[in-house]
């Protein structure tokens, strides 16, 4: 039987091809991954009850360069495939990683409630004098409220409510939530009794 040229040199060419292609995406040393380079997670939440975040570079090849665009923000704690964000701030950052073939990967974060400004629910009320009283309720900030009012009774307190009692003296008077960055207000017409 006659052997054909043609098809043993397109099995020898095939067989080349695959055994360069093996060869090519071999890790080398300290490469972790391929063709892609990114961080895990990409996208960071942190609040007041999550302020550490654990980083891993996928597919970047040692050594890496961490930095995070505001360190007023937060910063990267540790070097290698993995670190840590430790946020200082609730406010936004973003984590960058460069790696040794100079491919950057970036992550974004975000804080937990910082679209929610502060309110009081709600912003205005009348009740009459010494037997009026009405509940405040507050909503987004950090959740550390602290109350405070001019003329009321009791005139300060904590918490997500609020309960002010009218005394004798008609008037206007003010209620102020604040959280641990911001502060919000509320108008209390008390009104005289008959």
């Amino acid at each position: 039987m006659k052997k054909n040229p043609l098809r043993a040199f397109m099995t020898n060419a095939m067989v080349a091809i695959a055994a360069a292609a093996t060869l090519s995406c071999e890790k080398t040393g300290s490469d972790s991954g391929g063709n892609s380079f990114t961080i895990d997670p990409s996208e960071i939440i942190i609040s007041e009850s999550v302020k550490s975040v654990a980083l891993t570079a996928v597919g970047g090849e040692l050594p890496i360069t961490w930095s995070v665009s505001d360190d007023q923000s937060g910063r990267i704690v540790g070097d290698g495939m993995r670190v840590v964000y430790n946020s200082i701030t609730l406010g936004p950052n973003q984590v960058k990683a460069v790696d040794n073939r100079g491919w950057v990967a970036t992550a974004l974060v975000t804080g937990q409630g910082q679209s929610d400004p502060l309110t009081i629910d709600p912003s205005s009320v009348t009740i009459p004098a010494t037997v009026g009283q009405y509940t405040f309720t507050a909503h987004g900030g950090s959740g550390n409220y602290k109350w405070q009012c001019g003329h009321g009774n009791p005139t300060t307190g904590e918490g997500k409510t609020f309960t002010y009692k009218a005394t004798s003296t008609a008037g206007l008077d003010q209620v102020i939530v604040t959280d641990d960055s911001s502060s919000a207000y509320a108008t209390v017409t008390v009104t005289s009794t008959p």
